[in-house]
Parts: C-alpha cells; structure tokens; sequence
C-alpha cells in the first residue's frame, strides 16, 4: 500500500486529515484527525491491520484525593496525546499588542487554546470535593500547582 492509497483509504474512513506520516521501517502510521476542534491521534500499524487504535481514548480517572500520583501521570500523558500541553510546558508568551506580528499572535493564540482546552480537561477529571478547595486560576501551571498542595 502506498502513500496515495492510504489518504483515500483514510478518507473513505471519513477522517478529516490534518497530517500524517508513514514509517516505513516499522509498517506504522500516525494520523492527526482534526475533532470538535482538537487534534485527535490515530495510531495504525499497517499492513497486518488497519484497525485503528485511539489513544485519545485513555482512561483518566478522576482525582479524589488517594491516586494523585497516577492521576497526574495521566493526565499529562493525555493532555500531550491530545496536543494541547502547550500551556503546561511553555510560559505564557507577552501579552499582544497593536505592534504584534503573526508569529507572535500565533504563538499566544496557540498557547491560549492549550491553556483553555487544558484547564477544562483538568476540571473534568477532579471529584467535587476537591474542586470547590481549588479556587480560580487563569493558567493551567497555577492550576497544577493548587492541586500539588
């Protein structure tokens, strides 16, 4: 199977395809599917199948207060497999200004929608009880940090 023959199967598939790439060695593919706006990965290995495996489907439990270790692997790993830990691994870029450029307006707005989409996953996987001690933040490190302690 080539590269052509892939994208159409992929297509046939209904995928909506940002990008994807084919190691030849290992008989891999990975595709970016774009889904209510996040990027979802598939992860195919070729050519003994083409079932599709989605990593996007991880299991996160919700933190109640004994698994946090585990619970903070995993929610670091998903957020990476999702493509939105951008927040959590740079600092927030300058604030824009009537001077910004595109790159520099790419760059916040890249990091604000991993900030956003981050800090509602989070919230998402917390039990009630220790939502409500949390407090407000704006930034998915302070977040982190409130859970931390």
């Amino acid at each position: 199977m080539n590269s052509q023959d892939l994208r159409q199967w992929l297509e046939v598939q209904r995928f909506r395809i940002i990008s994807f790439t084919l190691d030849i060695l290992t008989c891999h593919i990975l595709v970016i599917k774009l889904t209510f706006g996040i990027r979802v990965h598939y992860a195919f290995a070729l050519p003994r199948s083409l079932q599709p495996l989605n990593i996007s489907d991880f299991q996160v439990l919700e933190l109640d207060g004994n698994n946090y270790r585990l619970w903070k692997e995993k929610i670091i790993l998903q957020l990476g497999w999702m493509d939105v830990d951008y927040a959590i691994r740079k600092d927030e870029p300058p604030a824009l200004t009537d001077t910004s450029n595109k790159s520099k307006i790419d760059l916040y707005e890249r990091w604000e929608r991993s900030n956003c989409l981050s800090m509602m996953y989070i919230k998402s996987k917390i039990s009630a009880s220790i939502h409500g001690s949390l407090g407000v933040h704006k930034n998915v490190r302070d977040l982190l940090k409130a859970i931390d302690e």
